[in-house]
């Protein structure tokens, strides 16, 4: 589908069509991705109405395609509404727009960082066909939520490494550093990502991050005793084993219990390729990609052909994994125990420092 920019008599350009039926059909499409973005509390039309300084029956026309938008009125409603006038173009450019999601550097942006997160995962799961792969580079960011103990690690590690946060510099790692009510909240949001049916990708890699991270905050001296290292690692594992647990029933799982309704969980070990903690989802409205950066922080865009180089080359990176959950249960617990064997061994070794 191609379409053209042509001098509007009014104020602006406006989309035209190629071909008779183009300009409708990108109108069409257009304001149907305004649709997934709007507040479903407030009228639709209303609001465009609002966003344009037009009346009703104005907006309604445009609404129905009787009058074409110009590209101010379509650079207004994508602001407005927070999208990417990209998504609607398929010609061939190397140039694609993304927008951020990004953790700066208190506790409480954590939270502002979450609650954008939520919108975006919100949106997909409340969509009646969804389907997402995640190339995990590090242990999906939610799963950390599963185990509140673990989540307190994970942000004093963000703001004390990543972000170089110069209030907690002095401070060694324990428990309750981080607010309860914080971590609260973050479980409520993260249970967007169990209610979407995902496909992740792990290596030996994936877990070998975490266990990095807690080796070496100890050595450095950053954990208030070894009892607290050694707490850490036991919320590690249990995280692992909710995610065994997912790959032997291949349904989503949170909070110790069974999503529900039912939300399928596959589960593959890709030893070959350097993932990045890259994400594709598909819905039957639209396709959504996200590209993880600076530790924690993401990219995410709507742009058809990069989701669409970004789903081949995840499904690639599948055809060459091993698949591990279901009634691979060999492999599965091949994979599994050696991640337990190296949680034991860093017990061990920080008892024994």
């Amino acid at each position: 589908m191609h379409f053209v920019l042509k001098k509007s008599n009014f104020n602006g350009y406006i989309w035209d069509n190629m071909q008779n039926t183009t300009r409708h059909s990108v109108q069409e499409v257009f304001f149907d991705r305004l649709k997934q973005k709007a507040n479903p509390a407030i009228s639709f039309v209303d609001e465009i109405a609002e966003v344009l300084e037009l009346s009703n029956d104005s907006a309604y026309r445009r609404l129905r395609g009787e009058t074409a938008i110009t590209l101010e009125e379509a650079i207004k409603l994508a602001g407005h509404f927070g999208i990417g006038l990209d998504e609607f173009t398929s010609t061939k450019s190397d140039m694609v727009m993304f927008g951020r999601s990004t953790f700066r550097e208190k506790p409480e942006d954590f939270f502002t960082y979450l609650q954008k997160t939520a919108e975006r995962f919100g949106a997909i799961a409340a969509m009646r066909e969804k389907k997402g792969i995640y190339a995990a580079k590090d242990i999906p960011t939610f799963s950390y939520f599963q185990v509140p103990e673990f989540a307190e690690f994970k942000l004093y590690y963000w703001l004390r490494t990543v972000r170089g946060n110069t209030l907690i510099q002095d401070e060694k790692f324990n428990f309750g550093l981080v607010p309860e009510d914080l971590i609260k909240k973050s479980r409520a949001i993260a249970k967007y990502y169990f209610q979407i049916p995902f496909t992740e990708l792990w290596s030996e890699d994936t877990v070998n991050v975490a266990l990095r991270q807690i080796e070496y905050f100890h050595e450095a001296g950053w954990m208030q005793s070894s009892e607290v290292a050694v707490r850490v690692c036991d919320a590690l594992e249990q995280i692992i084993r909710g995610v065994q647990k997912q790959a032997e029933t291949e349904l989503m799982w949170f909070d110790g219990k069974l999503v529900h309704p039912d939300v399928p969980y596959a589960l593959y070990f890709n030893d070959i390729a350097v993932m990045d903690n890259a994400i594709f989802v598909q819905t039957d409205k639209f396709a959504i990609s996200m590209i993880g950066y600076n530790a924690m922080d993401y990219l995410y865009t709507q742009h058809p052909g990069f989701c669409r180089e970004t789903e081949n080359f995840l499904k690639k990176q599948i055809s060459r994994s091993v698949l591990i959950s279901g009634a691979a249960e060999k492999e599965r617990n091949k994979f599994f125990n050696k991640i337990y064997s190296k949680i034991a061994a860093l017990k061990t070794r920080i008892q024994s420092s």
